[in-house]
């Protein structure tokens, strides 16, 4: 099971989802990484986690308490434990 935090949950007309960090790509290159929304399904959580039944793959990067101006493309910055 894939379990995320709530403080990561974003709600947009009434359904939930997610922005993980992924990357843009120019000439087959690897670019800048940006945000990239991710709608879910999700089941009944513990204490301050909820289960993820669909829409998000193991291992994706999630953004932690995004900010409300957060945008689908926007690029982000690594975080402090970000060892990439």
């Amino acid at each position: 099971a894939i379990l995320v935090p709530i403080s990561s949950l974003i709600e947009l007309g009434g359904l939930t989802g997610v922005y993980v960090v992924g990357t843009t790509y120019h000439g087959g290159e690897a670019k800048q990484p940006v945000a990239r929304f991710r709608w879910l399904r999700l089941r009944q959580g513990h204490d301050d986690e909820v289960e993820v039944t669909a829409g998000l793959e193991s291992g994706a990067r999630l953004i932690l308490s995004p900010p409300a101006a957060l945008t689908e493309g926007a690029p982000v910055l690594p975080g402090p434990d970000d060892s990439d």
